[in-house]
């Protein structure tokens, strides 16, 4: 409790009083003073825009690939390369002769030049 000045009578009063004792002159309601409110920024979305657009691209280029590989002649080419695979995995065997190894790697390698002649890429 502070004591302040009445503004009829001037003497010492209670801030807390209604009206001064001495003259009964109603007091002003005390002013708030004005409280300094800090509000947070508000929360930058551009991070959760990049994200949201670079999820959305991952999910377009895994749905691309995967319709893609499903289609006919991303099936051909699947079958290519396991044609491929399979002519290396037999060259690998270590009961083949050399001179039979030779053959074979020509074989793989006619199948790899078809490859990329066909679909411009390696397989």
């Amino acid at each position: 409790m502070a004591l302040i000045a009445c503004g009829e009578c001037g003497k010492e009063i209670s801030d807390k009083a209604a009206a001064c004792p001495h003259c009964g002159a109603p007091l002003a309601a005390p002013t708030a003073t004005p409280m300094l409110v800090l509000e947070p920024p508000p929360k930058s979305s551009v991070w959760g825009w990049v994200l949201g657009i670079a999820g959305v691209l991952v999910v377009a280029f895994f749905g691309l690939g995967f319709a893609a590989s499903n289609s006919p002649d991303g099936q051909e080419k699947q079958r290519a390369r396991d044609v491929i695979a399979l002519c290396w995995s037999d060259y690998e065997r270590k009961s083949a002769s050399p001179s039979t190894k030779t053959v074979i790697a020509a074989q793989c390698e006619r199948f790899e030049n078809d490859f990329e002649s066909r679909w411009r890429h390696k397989p």
